[in-house]
């Protein structure tokens, strides 16, 4: 099967007003990924703020 792909915006999805994601999030996201998954970040934030 191929990988599934996801794009997630920043703020309000990945993080609230304390700008860190949670790390029920991060663990989240690390298993899709291990999986064999796509994982992106579509924001319209510049790239220094969102890395």
């Amino acid at each position: 099967m191929p990988p599934y792909a996801i794009f997630m915006d920043i703020d309000g999805t990945l993080v609230d007003h304390s700008q860190i994601p949670t790390q029920a999030t991060v663990d989240a996201i690390a298993k899709f990924r291990a999986a064999g998954n796509l994982f992106f970040i579509a924001s319209g934030r510049p790239l220094f703020s969102a890395r």
